[in-house]
């Protein structure tokens, strides 16, 4: 891959870290585009954040690189960009030892689901459920993202593999989750 310093990302970061990311405000990151194609879990992205290696640390003095897709920054509007920001910068987090020193990681995604288990299933899981009302709740508002939304491109949907919980499992077992959840009807929409 083949990397360019990506000012406008560093300036949008800048902006957003006081305001919604203080807990990233003492670090350090690497801001690069590429005109490359970013992958990950076999899937192309518009963006990969990761912490930095001891080498990068000692070398670029960063936490964290933020890789972004120049050709899909080209495309996005001004709110799109701050808003693929804003997400790269949440998946950043820190924690202090005992001694005041912290320790950068990557953290995950408030909602992991496949489309599919949903159209099936509907909304089994709590964390989707708090999704989806989020995402009803953005609808019923005017969005500020203005033009047409650029669409993700199309990716092979990844080989199935076995469940590494049972649906009673699901959320650590709370309770209204996993057996007994209703399944929509077919082409029905899951509230």
């Amino acid at each position: 891959m083949n990397f360019d310093q990506a000012l406008e990302v560093k300036l949008t970061a800048t902006d957003l870290i006081p305001a919604h990311h203080p807990h990233l405000g003492a670090a350090r990151f690497a801001f690069l585009f590429t005109e490359d194609t970013i992958t990950s879990r076999g899937r192309d992205v518009w963006a990969k954040t990761q912490t930095a290696s001891a080498l990068l640390d000692f070398f670029a003095e960063a936490d964290f690189v933020i890789v972004v897709s120049s050709p899909i920054w080209a495309r996005l509007t001004e709110a799109q960009r701050v808003a693929l920001v804003d997400e790269e910068l949440s998946r950043c987090a820190g924690k202090a030892d005992k001694d005041g020193v912290m320790h950068w990681s990557i953290r995950a995604p408030d909602v992991e689901a496949f489309t599919a288990v949903i159209a099936r299933r509907g909304l089994w899981r709590q964390s989707i459920r708090e999704f989806a009302q989020t995402v009803r709740r953005w609808e019923q508002q005017t969005l500020p993202l203005g033009a047409p939304v650029v669409e993700e491109p199309p990716a092979a949907a990844p080989p199935m593999e076995p469940p590494s919980e049972t649906v009673a499992e699901a959320d650590n077992g709370q309770p209204g989750h996993g057996a007994g959840v209703p399944t929509p009807a077919a082409g029905a929409v899951a509230a």
